[in-house]
């Protein structure tokens, strides 16, 4: 996992929890940020399969199972 994929995995996590929190506590500013922190996890996730196809072609290896992964 490259360091971008890390990075935006840790703040749609980040991003998930505050929101969370957010509306448990009565804090009613950037309440919105558990959409957003969902969002960021699915580009995370999509950065990590794209990073995981790039390394097995390096490496040679088959990537079927992975496109059908992230179609």
């Amino acid at each position: 996992m490259s360091t971008r994929s890390k990075f935006i995995l840790f703040s749609g996590i980040l991003l998930l929890a505050y929101g969370i929190s957010s509306r448990l506590i009565p804090v009613y500013f950037f309440w919105e940020s558990r959409i957003l922190g969902w969002i960021v996890l699915i580009m995370a996730l999509l950065s990590y399969w794209f990073d995981l196809r790039k390394s097995r072609i390096q490496k040679g290896k088959k990537t079927i199972w992975v496109m059908g992964l992230a179609l």
